[in-house]
């Protein structure tokens, strides 16, 4: 299932989330999918689509956002990429990147009514 999340970066707000049928009330851990350099955007999920469904046939979910695929488009770090008083990543487009994890672990926590099977699985 694809989700649009206003959260993540303006380059593609798109959140491919793979699970099984829930049997029951048996909730799922979730696996927030962090895609490599060229790994996300639109034609790259194919790639991931028989990895993420094999995955969550052993009961996970698999949340692949896919932003950044060449880099982030939103400069702002916080409070996603704030890492205890280190220095920040000075990579043009990259220094936001890895906070899209963060950010897809929070709206699977934070999800409502727009998605209620999702919050009763995860």
């Amino acid at each position: 299932k694809v989700y649009t999340v206003p959260t993540l970066d303006a380059s593609n707000q798109k959140l491919h989330v793979f699970y099984a049928v829930p049997n029951g009330t048996m909730r799922f851990p979730l696996i927030s999918y962090a895609h490599g350099a060229a790994g996300g955007g639109t034609i790259d999920i194919i790639g991931y689509t028989a990895l993420f469904t094999q995955i969550a046939s052993y009961g996970y979910v698999i949340a692949a956002p896919a932003s950044c695929n060449d880099g982030c488009k939103d400069t702002k770090n916080r409070p996603y990429t704030d890492c205890a008083g280190l220095p920040q990543i000075a990579s043009a487009g990259w220094n936001s990147w890895y906070g899209e994890q963060l950010k897809t672990i929070v709206w699977a926590k934070n999800q409502s009514t727009a998605a209620e099977q999702l919050k009763t699985i995860v």
